[in-house]
């Protein structure tokens, strides 16, 4: 809260100046324009982007900000010219965002408006092809300061090439964002567009609305102190911590992390822990409760095993070294499987990166953790029951009981029906 209460006092510092982009044709690059305004306006300032128009970004831009209120009122679009934008962009996937910001105390806010504070990525054209290399993320937050914070809130993105946010800051909060990831092209898939990949210490993820092709949310290694509440996900790969223990030569931590009343449709997971073969660090102290599902192949599901189908990496959490995990609750979940047409087209490999052997697809819980790896893991009121012609009674579970000797998780550890236990 105090974090949060020396963010308002540097937005109401904000008021101090006022820069206004100047508009220019919508095909006319708008990046000097934006930068000189950044420069003008780059401490206790206000930066406003004029209704009723577009402002088109051939390049990157970076943003050097303190106290500064963002007010997209206006609209923002990358090219559609693919191959200028690759131009621009790193291979390495966390290299390159196209809009950043760095500094402290920065809110960027879009507009109550339909036709205003709308972000196009023209990612259509990247999806057609399956252009992998290339590709930036949409907004890079890089709030890095102890005492910083900011505000990402009512901002509306159209097709993103790939990742939305790119958060490595503290004290964030990013609410009433609209993320519509969807194509538009039968047969091809957004890949990678997560909505909030967040690092760093206390960030509230609240009343969103995200239709992409990957994690809606998902914690990444030191960070700690995450919130997400009633966010509504649709098609993509859930709620998770991870991916961790990609670079076994460090910890990768991740604790505190609270999930409630969020809602997942059509999505290939629900609730997600994912860490690699041979990581090493602990995840601990998270928290989904009170989560409603609809159409979602894997609603709770736990992986020291996690595959890269670009790596062509594949294993079981016994096989090597893993994150370990401590004082994970879920609660109160409600839906249903898709055991139907279980997974999405984001399989390009072989074996497919999310196959998971012997399962019925009736399985409510997947756990693949190795025996020794974790404790204090419940399940209760866990309710997602399979379409028809199956019901409730017949939700299953996916668990080596060799693995959970002596561990009460509130549910019978075991290839079978869902079983519960007292707690």
């Amino acid at each position: 809260m105090l974090a949060f209460a020396y963010l308002l006092l540097g937005a109401s510092l904000a008021a101090a100046k006022t820069c206004t982009v100047p508009i220019s044709p919508p095909t006319v690059d708008s990046t000097a324009n934006v930068l000189a305004a950044a420069r003008s306006c780059s401490e206790n300032a206000t930066i406003v982007f004029s209704p009723n128009a577009t402002y088109l970004l051939e390049h990157p831009v970076q943003l050097n900000l303190t106290n500064v209120i963002v007010e997209l009122n206006g609209n923002l679009s990358l090219p559609e010219n693919i191959t200028l934008v690759a131009t621009n962009t790193s291979n390495n996937q966390n290299d390159t965002s196209w809009i950043v910001f760095n500094g402290a105390n920065i809110t960027f806010q879009g507009s109550n408006s339909s036709s205003g504070g709308w972000i196009n990525g023209n990612g259509q054209g990247w999806w057609d092809i399956n252009l992998q290399k290339g590709r930036p993320h949409l907004i890079g937050w890089f709030l890095k300061a102890i005492f910083s914070g900011g505000v990402v809130r009512d901002l509306k993105i159209q097709k993103p090439i790939a990742w939305v946010f790119f958060m490595i800051a503290n004290n964030t909060l990013a609410e009433n964002n609209w993320i519509d990831a969807r194509t538009s092209t039968p047969g091809t898939f957004p890949f990678n567009t997560d909505g909030f990949l967040v690092q760093g210490q206390n960030f509230t993820i609240h009343n969103n609305v995200v239709y992409n092709g990957d994690d809606c949310v998902t914690v990444r290694e030191g960070t700690s102190g995450v919130t997400v509440t009633h966010n509504y996900c649709a098609n993509g790969h859930g709620l998770s911590i991870g991916s961790l223990g990609s670079n076994p030569s460090y910890l990768s931590n991740a604790s505190d992390c609270y999930f409630s009343d969020n809602t997942m449709v059509n999505s290939l997971y629900g609730a997600r822990f994912k860490s690699f073969l041979g990581g090493r660090g602990s995840a601990t102290n998270v928290t989904y409760r009170n989560m409603f599902l609809s159409n979602v192949t894997f609603p709770i599901y736990l992986t020291q095993a996690y595959y890269d189908q670009g790596s062509g990496l594949n294993g079981t959490a016994s096989s090597n070294s893993v994150v370990t995990i401590s004082d994970f609750t879920y609660e109160n979940f409600f839906g249903d499987i898709n055991n139907l047409h279980p997974g999405d087209l984001s399989c390009v490999s072989d074996p497919c990166w999310y196959f998971e052997p012997n399962v019925t697809t009736l399985e409510s819980v997947i756990i693949d953790l190795a025996a020794g790896s974790f404790k204090n893991v419940s399940f209760s009121n866990i309710r997602v029951s399979p379409q028809p012609p199956y019901s409730l009674y017949d939700q299953r579970v996916k668990c080596d009981p060799s693995t959970a000797i002596g561990q009460n998780l509130g549910i019978v550890c075991q290839d079978g029906p869902l079983v519960t236990t007292t707690l």
